[in-house]
């Protein structure tokens, strides 16, 4: 059992030490070319209260060509704002999609449709750049590539709800954003995410209900080429979001995210699946052990926790959680939690 304790450890290891290296060894391509220029899609469903802020954030980003608004039948007084919002910002434009489904691929597709753009970078109707220069900082990571993926952290608030999120979506930003740079990427989050229009223009809704499954913002970034997408992690290029509010609306959010795994390449699923089976059964072995060799178990707890907080000290500083890297331990403690409540209690929601 001691040999399997210390290949768990190596194994389990092993990921955030090349996780950690593929971000941290990143290097921003040369920005090239600053003369691009970009629409923006959001696909809005009863956000009326947050639209203005949104657009007055949008349009006054530097490279961008227009802002386009899919209205995804919504039931508040989303079109009455947004007819207001266009007399005073001449690049916003509106739609709403031809048919009412559920999820946001009905809304993704004809916003691209509507676009005249060489580039289209996706965002949601909640989150804002905290800078000007994101739509710019994302179009000059984006060469011969096909797609950049960027950042979304949340803002930080109080209470243990906002840091656990917090340290969570770094923790799954860490995952898709380093496996990325590795030639595996498999998702996008929709919040900060630019493609190349060309890469995607020619794909029709029926072929992709057909042959590509998963999260919205998922199947845009499945059917690209992986060797032919970059990440960015410049602080300025960041957009930032809300965390939930209460527990029930988290756990919420998580199933429906989680729903899209299961649709990943066996491939994909197979790396994901190790990495936190290899975390579960290392702290199985832990317990066990420390009723039968208490000494072995001290020492690669010891082990882990210098590597995990070695590591952390960089993530945390490139993901912008950097106040919750003495928290690290418990943070890993929870994790266990995490994966169990959500394997064993999890149950499908694919709403909007």
């Amino acid at each position: 059992m001691t040999l399997f304790f210390i290949l768990t450890t190596i194994i389990n290891l092993s990921y955030w030490i090349l996780y950690t290296t593929m971000i941290f060894m990143h290097k921003y391509q040369k920005q090239r070319n600053l003369d691009k220029k970009s629409d923006v899609l959001v696909c809005a469903k009863n956000e009326a209260d947050k639209l203005e802020k949104l657009v007055d954030n949008i349009t006054n980003q530097k490279g961008l060509l227009k802002l386009i608004i899919a209205n995804d039948y919504s039931n508040d007084n989303t079109e009455l704002v947004l007819q207001t919002l266009k007399e005073t910002h001449q690049n916003l434009y509106d739609f709403i999609p031809s048919i009412d489904i559920s999820g946001k691929k009905q809304a993704i597709i004809e916003g691209i449709d509507r676009s005249n753009a060489e580039y289209i970078a996706f965002t949601d109707a909640d989150c804002l750049p905290l800078s000007n220069h994101w739509l710019e900082k994302m179009l000059g990571q984006i060469d011969k590539q096909d797609a950049v993926l960027g950042y979304s952290p949340m803002l930080r608030k109080k209470g243990l709800l906002n840091a656990w999120q917090r340290w969570e979506t770094s923790f799954i930003g860490l995952q898709y954003l380093a496996m990325a740079k590795l030639g595996l990427a498999y998702m996008g989050v929709g919040r900060n995410l630019l493609i190349r229009k060309r890469s995607i223009e020619f794909l029709e809704l029926k072929d992709l209900r057909a042959s590509l499954s998963g999260g919205d913002d998922d199947f845009l970034v499945q059917y690209l080429n992986r060797q032919k997408i970059n990440i960015n992690v410049d602080p300025e290029s960041f957009v930032y979001t809300n965390s939930c509010t209460k527990w029930s609306e988290y756990i919420r959010q998580k199933q429906r995210h989680l729903s899209a795994s299961s649709q990943y390449p066996i491939l994909i699923q197979s790396i994901l699946f190790l990495f936190s089976f290899s975390h579960l059964v290392w702290f199985l072995l832990f317990v066990i052990s420390l009723f039968t060799q208490p000494l072995v178990a001290f020492n690669l707890l010891c082990v882990r926790w210098f590597v995990l907080y070695f590591c952390q000290y960089f993530n945390t500083r490139k993901l912008d959680v950097s106040d919750l890297w003495k928290w690290t331990a418990v943070f890993d403690i929870a994790l266990v939690f995490f994966f169990v409540f959500f394997t064993f209690f999890f149950r499908s929601n694919t709403k909007w």
